[in-house]
Order: C-alpha cells, then sequence, then structure tokens
C-alpha cells in the first residue's frame, strides 16, 4: 500500500506534536485520524473506520503505546504499529518486544521511509 492511500491513526497526548505529524501527513496524501490516548484510539480501531496503520507515542498518560498495541492487535490482528519516543529507556523496551521504533525528534524522510516500510509488509495490504 502506498502511504498516499493509507489510513493512519497518529496516537500523541502532545497536541503539537499530534497535529504536526497529522499535517504533514495529510500532505502526502493519507487520511489521518488522531487520539490523545489509548482509550480514544481504541474507540477508533474498535469500529469500522478504516486504519492500515497506527503511528504512536511510547508514553502517554495512563496507558502506553505498548499497550495500544497489543489490544489493538487483538481488536484488528496485524495491524501495523509504528512506535516514536523521545525516552531512550521506552525506545529500549519496545525494541526487545521487536517493535518498530522512531526516536523523536523525528526526522520527515525517515517516518516516511519507515511508515512506507511498515506498509509494504502489512498483511492488511491486500484488503
Amino acid at each position: 500500500m502506498r502511504l498516499d492511500r493509507a489510513n493512519i491513526l497518529v496516537v500523541e497526548d502532545n497536541p503539537g506534536a499530534r497535529e504536526l505529524m497529522a499535517s504533514l501527513l495529510t500532505r502526502m496524501g493519507s487520511a489521518v485520524t488522531t487520539a490523545a490516548s489509548v482509550d480514544e484510539a481504541m474507540q477508533h480501531l474498535r469500529t469500522d473506520a478504516a486504519c492500515d496503520l497506527v503511528l504512536a507515542d511510547i508514553v502517554l498518560p495512563g496507558k502506553s503505546g505498548l499497550e495500544l498495541a497489543r489490544s489493538g492487535r487483538r481488536v484488528r490482528p496485524g495491524l501495523p504499529v509504528i512506535f516514536v519516543s523521545g525516552y531512550p529507556e521506552a525506545i529500549a523496551t519496545a525494541l526487545e518486544g521487536g517493535a518498530v521504533t522512531v526516536p523523536k525528534p523525528v526526522t520527515w524522510n525517515r517516518l516516511k521511509r519507515v511508515i512506507q516500510d511498515a506498509l509494504d509488509d502489512s498483511p492488511l495490504e491486500d484488503r
């Protein structure tokens, strides 16, 4: 699947970072939905709304991005999740579990590459 046709859920508690990521992805042609928390993201994932990939901060209030990935994949098996974080210890924990991570500050070219790779490898690609 191409980035310019993807439906991406951005989960970030920092409003500025959330809107910046959503704006950049929208300019690339992606359809973007945003959520400020795991609970809000899960409400979206439990609906029939399209979602090809989740881009989530690891450190979120209440529940972590790692918990979101586990819960989200129970609702939507095979859903690709990419984590972003400015906390090296959170990235290390995610990497131990085999997660795809991008450290903050994020460079747009790196983020685009990682998202496109995840979409190319997604088992949801054939939907």
